[in-house]
């Protein structure tokens, strides 16, 4: 009698075994899908036990009612944490997961420059490093790339695209390099590792990351792809965040912590979220950050939500996933921006109505001509006006021009094969068009003494408001803009970078990144446009 209680035991292991190995589940109760297994399982003991006792009568029945009792609870509790942790109970919940970390502030206040972020999407990045890999020649047949992650390296936005063997038989030896291309210059570079890379996505049987993670952290849920960045060494890793459920028993997943892998040797480390090393990029997918923000739009202010796209952007030390909001009235107009530092969620809300990125991307496109189509847009101030910047690429995916459109004022529009050129041409269209221009935001402790400042100026930019036109000045050595009206001070107009200008400040002192200055006197120097 025993054996018909032990064998349909053994049997329901060794499939669990199988089972365990390729699907890979997180053995941990805010998983659904463990739920799922488990009552699988149930059922496959309760077949395999009514084929052993089919002539035993009260075998057959307690053995049913134990199986049969397993699966109905599992059920009840599936069916129950999912209905206690729908959002209906929890709205405000939901909307808190990134609704407690955003900040609203002033676009003025974006630091993001365009240098910083610099111009290249995915597509084209991993198009660059398909041509690096040409460069070996007839070895570059080997190989094939593998997906990439965008990282902030040595201060430049960077792709860092991984290299795998074609060959069955090289493959088992590990992986040798990986690529990086500089999305500022476009430059792409192969890097050897000094270690073969042997545990990576979709490698044979141990040695695939995903497996080699389940079996040292059988309870953790990783629901996100790895990210592979690299060291301030060059050192490569694989970041793999953990998930965790913070609204009832399967609801509000957020991120609890990372796992490190070295993929040379296998080695891995957790850390809490809050204590990821500072050279990672990626302790937050994009992904699940847009899915927050759409939660906390939808439960907090009646309809609010993130654009269908987002994008990365750096700032020159981490990583920030940026996507346009729209709202209720209508998804063709946006109504601000949203900025989250991935590294430590960190999110910036910037209010500002305009043209949303798709009309934006179709401006761009038909601008440039018909053969060409627009990356998803980065939204940065350009010439101190919030600004789509974008690249206009072949059917290739590769980039032949850039373009820019005013956020406000979708008309305008400029194109160039150059990021420079583009920039130019912007420039001058948004100064002939009475678009205010607005100094970059500086941090300072405090303004000048009141009285006579004399420098030599270093930039000069000008803008219009209320019909009266604007210099700003910024002189060397300086952390401060002095503005100057042209109604007040008409020699402005004459005035260059490399001109020595006094200034008066006013008799009460000033602080703060703009002080209001009058022009007393100048002494000419080399015009400002051939410094620019």
């Amino acid at each position: 009698m025993a054996l018909t209680y032990i064998i349909p035991a053994i049997a329901t292991v060794i499939i669990g075994a199988i089972a365990d190995y390729f699907l890979l589940p997180a053995w941990s109760i805010h998983n659904p899908g463990i739920y799922i297994l488990l009552i699988i399982f149930a059922g496959i003991y309760f077949g395999v036990h009514l084929l052993m006792c089919r002539f035993k009568e009260t075998s057959r029945v307690l053995g049913s009612a134990i199986s049969l009792g397993i699966a109905a609870t599992l059920l009840l509790v599936l069916l129950v944490g999912a209905v206690s942790s729908w959002s209906l109970f929890h709205a405000k919940a939901y909307a808190n997961i990134l609704g407690d970390t955003i900040v609203e502030t002033e676009i003025t206040n974006l630091v993001i420059s365009l240098e910083d972020a610099g111009l290249l999407d995915k597509e084209a990045a991993e198009q660059i490093a398909q041509q690096e890999l040409s460069t070996l020649g007839d070895q570059a047949s080997r190989f094939v790339t593998r997906s990439s992650s965008q990282i902030s390296y040595n201060g430049a936005p960077t792709r860092i695209i991984p290299l795998d063997y074609k060959g069955f038989k090289e493959r088992k030896g590990g992986d040798p390099a990986y690529i990086t291309v500089d999305m500022r210059t476009q430059e792409a570079e192969i890097h050897y590792v000094e270690q073969p890379v042997k545990y990576t996505p979709g490698a044979i049987l141990g040695k695939d990351l995903l497996r080699h993670l389940h079996y040292k952290y059988p309870t953790y849920i990783f629901a996100w792809d790895p990210q592979f960045e690299i060291d301030d060494t060059g050192k490569p890793f694989y970041v793999v965040p953990v998930a965790a459920s913070r609204i009832s028993l399967f609801g509000g997943r957020d991120v609890s912590g990372i796992v490190t892998v070295d993929p040379c040797s296998g080695d891995t480390e957790y850390y809490d979220r809050d204590a990821a090393p500072e050279w990672i990029d990626h302790v937050y997918p994009a992904e699940l950050i847009v899915k927050q923000f759409n939660d906390y739009g939808k439960h907090q202010d009646g309809g609010v939500a993130s654009t269908a796209g987002y994008n990365y952007v750096n700032d020159g030390h981490n990583v920030y996933v940026y996507t346009g909001v729209t709202g209720a009235a209508s998804n063709e107009l946006n109504i601000g921006f949203l900025f989250t530092n991935l590294h430590t969620k960190e999110t910036r809300y910037y209010p500002l109505s305009g043209a949303d990125e798709r009309s934006a991307m179709d401006t761009a496109a038909s601008t440039g001509g018909a053969e060409y189509t627009a990356s998803f847009p980065w939204m940065l101030p350009v010439e101190g006006t919030p600004t789509y910047c974008m690249a206009l690429k072949d059917s290739g995916g590769g980039v032949r021009m850039y373009a820019m459109v005013n956020v406000n004022k979708p008309h305008l529009v400029t194109v160039g094969s150059t990021r420079e050129e583009c920039q130019t041409s912007y420039r001058n269209l948004v100064l002939s068009n009475d678009v205010t221009i607005t100094p970059p935001p500086v941090s300072i402790p405090a303004g000048p003494q009141a009285g006579s400042i004399t420098g030599r100026i270093q930039d000069i930019r000008t803008g219009d408001k209320n019909g009266t036109t604007y210099f700003y000045l910024k002189l060397e050595n300086q952390e401060v803009w002095y503005v100057v009206s042209l109604t007040d001070n008409e020699e402005a107009i004459k005035l260059n970078t490399t001109d020595t200008v006094v200034l008066d400040v006013g008799t009460s002192g000033s602080a703060g990144p703009i002080i209001q200055a009058k022009l007393k006197s100048y002494t000419e120097g080399a015009p400002w446009w051939e410094n620019n």
